[in-house]
């Protein structure tokens, strides 16, 4: 115990005089009796066929024994159609246009329809936008009817405002002449 050991603790014994074999110091540490390892938990599932797996048909428009793509494996998605894009957008922008939207809604919907054909006849992705490219055209249509039926309506409001303003100046004007 004559050398400096830092900062741990001092054992029993002076260094280099460590007991052999099992002669270690008793009740220092309490004797624990160990149990079996649990055995390790199951791995991962086996392959899944689309089939339902060996012994079972395949589903409708599967082939017997085809395995799915693993977990976190790459599934290559199909293009998304173009025309489906640009008819949302031109959805979006007739909107936004207010009286002037059927300049982008008629667009969006003449190409919506034709994007919606070439996604079935090629597989293509985009569907979802080609159907929001219809619901937008026909809602920009609706509110640009809607905005060009506002304007007309106030402007014959103004019109008949003028109309009784100038009735007005007629009959005041009258009115100064047979006070006269």
């Amino acid at each position: 115990m004559s050398q400096d050991q830092g900062p741990y603790p001092q054992g029993p014994y002076e260094p280099g005089q460590y007991p052999q074999g099992g002669q270690y110091p008793q009740g220092g540490y309490p004797t624990q009796q160990y149990q079996q390892p649990l055995p390790p938990p199951p791995g991962p599932p086996g392959p899944q066929y689309a089939g339902g797996g060996p012994g079972y048909a395949p589903g409708p428009g599967y082939a017997p024994g085809v395995a799915y793509a693993p977990p976190g494996g790459f599934v290559q998605r199909p293009r998304t159609n173009g025309l489906a894009i640009t008819s949302m957008i031109f959805g979006i922008v007739g909107i936004l246009l207010g009286p002037g939207g059927p300049i982008a809604s008629i667009p969006a919907l003449i190409m919506a329809p034709l994007a919606l054909r070439k996604i079935r006849d090629q597989g293509e992705g985009g569907r979802g936008l080609a159907i929001a490219g219809v619901i937008l055209g026909v809602v920009g249509l609706i509110l640009a009817a809607f905005w060009i039926a506002l304007i007309v309506y106030l402007a014959n409001k103004v019109h008949q405002v003028d109309n009784n303003l100038n009735n007005l100046n007629q009959i005041n004007g009258q009115l100064g002449q047979l006070g006269n």
